[in-house]
C-alpha cells in the first residue's frame, strides 16, 4: 500500500498477522524511536520471504512466548516495504520500560557486521517522517538504539548502530520519562517517581545470567589451556635409559598430570553443555527467555567447574611444573630441580592465601548482594502496591 511518503506501507491482513491477544493503547505522539534488529530470522530480499520472516516473528512472540502479538511496531525488509506489527497506536514489546512511549522499528537481519541495503534504510526514513506527519511521533522525537535503552544486547548491530548514530534525531544520551516541562507539576512527579523506581527483577536475571555467562568463558578458555599442557608435557617428556629418577616420582608425576587432565576435562564438559545456550539467550535478548536459560538450574555445576578450572585445576598445574623439573634435571642437575622448587613453592602458598581470601571475600559479597536484591524486591513490591493501589 503506496502512501504519500513514496514508500510500501504492508498492513497486517496482506501480511497474514494474527488478531492480537490483548491490545493496549497508547498515547500518541510518541518522544522516542527505538531501532532493532531481527537476528534471526536473517534478511529477507523478496515480499514472499519478509512476509516469511514477519510471520516466523509473530509466531514466536505470540505463540512460544505467549505475547499479545509480533514485539515490533513496525518491521523493515530488504524488499523495501515496511510492515505494521503493532501499528502507531498500540503499545509493542521490544523495549521493557519505554513500550508505551516508542516506537520499535525492527530492521530484518542480522547488522552486527554488515550495513542494510539503502534502500532499507531508505524506508526506514520515510517510515519516520511518515508518523511525525500524521501526528503518531513528536516532531522532536528522540531516536535510539536498542542496546542503550536496555543491558546486555547487542541490538541493533554494531554495523546499524554506527549508522543509526549519524541519524538527525539521534541522541546518544540514554532516554529517561519525557518530559518537555519539567517545571510542571506533573512532570515533576514523573521524575520524582523514577528516581525512587528500584532495579526491575528483570535486570537482576539478566546480571546473573551475564555472570554465568562469563565464569563459563573463562572456564573453557583456561581448561583448554592448562589440560593441553599437561597433556603435552607427558608426551613430550623424555625419559633416558637407565634413569636414575625414582619410581614414585613417576607415579607422582602420572596420578598429577592424570587428575590435572581429568579436573580440567571436567570442567571443559560442563561449560560445553551449557554456555551455548546461555549465549543463545544473551543474544536473542528477550527477557521472556531468561527463565529457560539454564544458568539458575545449574548454577551449582557452574560454580562447580570454575572452582575446578581457576582453583584445583591451577594449583595442581604449578604442582605439576615442580614434579616435571624433578623428572626431568634428576639426571643431570639437582640443584636446577631444587631452583624450580624454591620459587614454585612460595608461589604456591601465595596462590593458596589469594584463593582463600578470594573466595572468602566472594561469599561475604553474594551475602551482601542477596541481603540487598531481596531489599530491592521488597521495594518494588512496595512500590507496585503504592501504583495499583486506587487514589
Amino acid at each position: 500500500m503506496a502512501n504519500p511518503h513514496g514508500f510500501d506501507l504492508v498492513p497486517r491482513d496482506v501480511w497474514g498477522a494474527r488478531a492480537p491477544k490483548s491490545p493496549e493503547v497508547m498515547k500518541n505522539p510518541v518522544p522516542y524511536v527505538i531501532i532493532h534488529h531481527t537476528y534471526q530470522p536473517g534478511a529477507c530480499n523478496t515480499t514472499e520471504e519478509c512476509i516469511k520472516a514477519m510471520k516466523s516473528m509473530q509466531d514466536f512472540h505470540q505463540l512460544e512466548r505467549n505475547w499479545s502479538d509480533i514485539g515490533y511496531n513496525f518491521a523493515v525488509g530488504g524488499d523495501g516495504k515496511a510492515y505494521v506489527g503493532r501499528g502507531w497506536s498500540l503499545v509493542g514489546a521490544h523495549s521493557p520500560t519505554y513500550n508505551d512511549k516508542s516506537i520499535g522499528i525492527c530492521l530484518i537481519g542480522d547488522w552486527r557486521y554488515e550495513l542494510p541495503d539503502n534502500k532499507l534504510l531508505d524506508t526506514v526514513h520515510k517510515l519516520i517522517e511518515y508518523g511525525v506527519q500524521i501526528g503518531k511521533i513528536a516532531p522532536n522525537y528522540l531516536l535510539f538504539g536498542h542496546k542503550q535503552v536496555r543491558e546486555g544486547t547487542e541490538c541493533p548491530g554494531d554495523k546499524l548502530f554506527q549508522e543509526i548514530s549519524l541519524w538527525k534525531h539521534f541522541s546518544s544520551t540514554p532516554p529517561t520519562v519525557w518530559s518537555p516541562n519539567k517545571n510542571s507539576k506533573c512532570c515533576r512527579e514523573i521524575e520524582e517517581t523514577k528516581v525512587k523506581v528500584p532495579p526491575t527483577a528483570e535486570s537482576l536475571s539478566w546480571r546473573r545470567l551475564h555472570m554465568s555467562r562469563a565464569k563459563l568463558k573463562a572456564t573453557s578458555t583456561t581448561s583448554e589451556l592448562l589440560s593441553g599442557f599437561a597433556m603435552i608435557a607427558m608426551v613430550e617428556l623424555q625419559i633416558n635409559e637407565g634413569t636414575a629418577v625414582p619410581e614414585w616420582l613417576f607415579v607422582m608425576f602420572s596420578v598429577c598430570t592424570t587428575v590435572l587432565v581429568a579436573v580440567h576435562i571436567f570442567a571443559l564438559m560442563i561449560s560445553t553443555y551449557i554456555l551455548p545456550n546461555i549465549d543463545a539467550i544473551s543474544k536473542l535478548d528477550v527477557s521472556e527467555l531468561v527463565s529457560e536459560s539454564p544458568h539458575e538450574r545449574m548454577k551449582g555445576f557452574i560454580q562447580l567447574a570454575c572452582a575446578f578450572s581457576t582453583v584445583l585445576g591451577l594449583f595442581l598445574f604449578l604442582v605439576e611444573v615442580a614434579i616435571l623439573c624433578w623428572v626431568k634435571f634428576w639426571d643431570y642437575s639437582f640443584t636446577a630441580a631444587i631452583a624450580a622448587t624454591v620459587i614454585v613453592t612460595p608461589v604456591l602458598i601465595i596462590f593458596v592465601l589469594f584463593a582463600v581470601h578470594f573466595y572468602h571475600s566472594l561469599v561475604v559479597h553474594r551475602c551482601d548482594t542477596s541481603v540487598t536484591d531481596l531489599e530491592k524486591l521488597e521495594d518494588m513490591k512496595k512500590h507496585l502496591d503504592e501504583a495499583s493501589s486506587p487514589v
